[in-house]
């Protein structure tokens, strides 16, 4: 693998301009949440974070294809083991909230910031 950064790491990378919290202090708001990195023939390019029925995926910019494989655990391994799975993306991100739909999310709630969704099946 030509990358060798944590997930941490990476993770951290990503959100520490955003946000006035500390590292610590991030990853103490993360507890409970699983992080499960994923890795191809470039290195790390994305974790998805879950708890419960909810998952985030947080890519880091080497190309990748979103496979069968993939998309059979999350959301698929959440369906079926929570019977639906949710997750949000940001309402300016019109690619991702396309795809959500195209999957089989429906809109469930919206905040200031974030298009909430749910998915009780795959559609794909």
């Amino acid at each position: 693998m030509a990358d060798s950064i944590s997930p941490q790491d990476a993770i951290w990378n990503q959100v520490k301009e955003t946000l006035y919290l500390t590292r610590e202090q991030f990853f103490e708001a993360l507890a409970g949440w699983n992080i499960d990195p994923l890795y191809n023939e470039h290195g790390l390019f994305a974790v998805v974070l879950t708890q419960g029925p909810k998952f985030h995926c947080m890519t880091f910019g080497t190309k990748w294809a979103l496979n069968k494989e993939i998309l059979q655990k999350y959301p698929g391994s959440l369906i079926a083991e929570f019977g639906y799975a949710e997750t949000f993306t940001p309402k300016d991100d019109a690619r991702q909230n396309r795809f959500n739909r195209r999957l089989g999310f429906y809109v469930t709630h919206e905040d200031a910031d974030y298009i909430h969704y749910r998915i009780d099946r795959m559609s794909i």
